[in-house]
């Protein structure tokens, strides 16, 4: 599983400022992921500038196992945790379910964007973005495909397009060797597993240290 975080900086120095747990970590920073047992030490910080956003949405596909379907989510409460969402305001999220032996259609895409309240040239821009994203999830045989935020950002030209700010991709580990290019992407020296029965506070403090070079 490949996972980021978004900070957004307002000058180049401070992306390597200290993060918070919430924010991407600098170059060699160790981060606890206590549900996986194990620490991950950050390799690879991606920096691009920062979109003029003028809303956040949320996309996700993902195997519905009530119906062993696929089904594409999308919300226009993006930015925020899913589940909240789904806890206090159901109605805001939109499910689609998927034919696997046809895959996504066309007007289902254009419905869900629809459902997001998208207009004009942005039903197009999206329905060709959830087409891709859900191909994506069945060519890498995904167990999820999450976008959170998807964002309608103003370019400089005044125009308003879809942009994808922080992406999650969960890979089925029993499909892997049918990717190969994909095996090749993991550090595996990058993950320091935890011991059976860790001291969390001590292991989130740890884990908030550089290591010595």
């Amino acid at each position: 599983m490949t996972t980021a975080d978004t900070k957004v900086a307002r000058a180049y120095g401070n992306a390597f400022s200290t993060p918070t747990p919430r924010w991407s970590l600098p170059l060699g920073w160790r981060r606890l992921r206590a549900r996986r047992g194990d620490i991950i030490i950050v390799t690879t910080l991606l920096i691009t500038v920062a979109p003029d956003i003028k809303k956040e949405l949320y996309l996700a596909v993902l195997l519905d196992r009530a119906t062993s379907r696929p089904v594409v989510m999308a919300s226009t409460e993006g930015g925020m945790d899913i589940e909240e969402v789904a806890a206090k305001t159901p109605e805001k999220i939109l499910k689609e379910s998927i034919d696997p032996a046809v895959g996504m259609m066309p007007y289902q895409a254009r419905k869900i964007a629809s459902g997001l309240g998208l207009t004009g040239e942005l039903i197009s821009a999206a329905a060709k973005l959830l087409l891709g994203v859900y191909k994506t999830w069945w060519e890498c045989d995904a167990s999820l495909l999450e976008i959170n935020p998807l964002c309608i950002v103003r370019t400089v030209e005044g125009k308003e397009t879809l942009l994808a700010v922080d992406a999650k991709l969960s890979l089925d580990d029993n499909a892997l060797y049918r990717h190969p290019n994909v095996q090749a992407m993991r550090n595996s020296w990058a993950r320091v597993p935890l011991p059976a029965s860790p001291d969390l506070k001590s292991a989130c403090a740890s884990s908030q240290s550089r290591p010595r070079s």
